[in-house]
């Protein structure tokens, strides 16, 4: 092998591997600010998805900033009922769940006596609501950073709403 296909082929490899690690720091950078980037991203798509109904409510003679609001007002409530959907759901499952749990350790406690296990039932009731415990604080920080993403989303799709019209505009300048 020649001096210069030695070289080639370091060169070749050293792009592979700058390649590799550049892939590795934008895949680490997208996922350190997908709190941002999401509720962005959902935005643009609700703004692209809406901006019809609000050109079409302008085109009738109502004025961009009430066709924007219309429309925003109606995208709350769509988020407002799919959230009430999925409350009501959780609640339904939240109200059969003790029954269940129930029933888990009674046949838990079955088996563990069939295999000359003994336990107290109170350590291991106690023991189940731990984690139940630290489900429904999660569960309950979820729900606080879903709301707060919503609101930003709601934000971000009124501005890119009321700044539709002027884009191109803006483009060409």
């Amino acid at each position: 092998m020649t001096e210069t296909e030695k070289s080639k082929a370091r060169n070749s490899s050293t792009g592979l591997l700058v390649g590799f690690a550049s892939f590795i720091i934008v895949v680490a950078g997208l996922k350190a600010s997908a709190s941002i980037l999401m509720p962005l991203f959902v935005a643009g798509f609700l703004a692209i998805i809406t901006n019809p109904l609000v050109n079409g409510l302008v085109k009738r003679g109502r004025s961009r900033p009430f066709s924007v609001g219309m429309v925003v007002i109606c995208v709350l409530l769509s988020l407002f009922a799919l959230g009430w959907l999925v409350g009501d759901s959780a609640e339904q499952f939240a109200a059969v769940m003790p029954e269940h749990m129930d029933r888990i350790g009674e046949q838990l406690s079955g088996w563990l006596s069939s295999q000359n296990i003994n336990f107290h039932d109170t350590e291991f009731s106690s023991s189940l609501k731990a984690p139940l415990l630290t489900a429904l604080t999660g569960t309950a920080r979820g729900l606080a950073t879903a709301l707060s993403n919503v609101m930003l989303t709601v934000i971000l799709l009124l501005f890119m709403l009321l700044e539709a019209d002027t884009i191109p505009d803006k483009l060409k300048a």
